[in-house]
């Protein structure tokens, strides 16, 4: 879904850098999610896993809004550093 959001300018990035650095943050926060996330589930439990997902999910694509709205570029790349441990990100835990 954030692909969608990102790639159809539904984001309303005027620079590349920042989209770029938004994208890095990204994958950087799931390269430690995957190293860190199965060990950290097992210790709080799939249920709470799935809800800090449920609730931080949504601020990537407000993210968005809020960067295209009032150009605040920091709450962007805040939401792209919202991949907290889930079930999507360590799927050997299904």
């Amino acid at each position: 879904m954030s692909d969608a959001i990102t790639n159809l300018g539904g984001g309303g990035l005027d620079s590349p850098w920042l989209a770029n650095l938004s994208t890095c943050l990204s994958y950087a926060c799931s390269f430690l999610c995957t190293l860190i996330g199965g060990p950290l589930i097992n210790k709080i439990g799939i249920k709470w896993s799935c809800f800090i997902a449920a609730v931080a999910m949504p601020l990537h694509g407000s993210a968005f809004y809020v960067d295209s709205k009032y150009d605040v570029d920091w709450f962007l790349l805040l939401g792209n550093v919202r991949r907290l441990p889930s079930i999507e990100s360590n799927p050997s835990t299904c």
